[in-house]
């Protein structure tokens, strides 16, 4: 299951939604928190209340814990029997379309926009993994986001990242972390570019 906290604030007569705290649960007993995932900003999955509470995920929530399944198989480790996945993102707007919502981002300042998890130095050691996986941020002359890149970067300096997509039938190197629903899309394609860059990446659970 998905939890999430969001929260709807009206900036200049226009309506925005966020979605901070984002994670997985296998259930409601799980409480070993085994990695962290770094996104661009919420899509599409909606709450059932303004509170911590369930979620319905969107494609890309759905299919990257699927994806985090298949890279342990890849790498022949178990997960535990129970546990907890971190999502975080660059910024917290919710709007399926990257484009859309980078726009927002070079307009929206407050601090709902960037809140996020503050993590302490035994929360970046229970992470079996962190990965990496916001897409091309070029276009965004923001430093709120510059700074949280850089802290992310220098918090996890080993983190999985994927710098290679492949577009009509070759491979083509990118100096940015491949967005997480590009990844999940062109899964088929893609997998064994994802599956070589996520390859002796995980560490065994403690």
């Amino acid at each position: 299951m998905f939890l999430a906290n969001f929260e709807t604030l009206e900036i200049n007569n226009q309506k925005y939604t966020f979605r901070y705290n984002t994670e997985y649960k296998t259930s409601e007993n799980a409480n070993d928190t085994i990695g962290l995932i770094v996104m661009l900003n919420p899509g599409s999955a909606k709450p059932n209340d303004k509170k911590l509470s369930k979620l319905k995920p969107d494609f890309t929530l759905r299919k990257s814990i699927e994806l985090i399944t298949l890279a342990y198989a890849q790498n022949e480790i178990k997960t535990p029997k129970e546990y907890i996945i971190h999502i975080e993102n660059l910024f917290n707007y919710k709007e399926p379309k990257s484009e859309l919502a980078k726009d927002k981002a070079k307009i929206i300042f407050n601090e709902l926009m960037y809140r996020s998890r503050e993590l302490t130095e035994d929360d970046v050691k229970k992470y079996n993994f962190v990965i990496f996986a916001w897409g091309n941020i070029e276009n965004i002359q923001n430093e709120k986001i510059v700074n949280k890149v850089n802290y992310y970067r220098k918090l996890f300096p080993n983190a999985i990242e994927i710098n290679q997509i492949i577009v009509k039938n070759e491979i083509m190197n990118v100096n940015y972390p491949v967005h997480m629903r590009r990844i999940c899309i062109d899964f088929n394609v893609n997998k064994k570019i994802f599956f070589n860059a996520i390859k002796g990446k995980i560490k065994e659970n403690n």
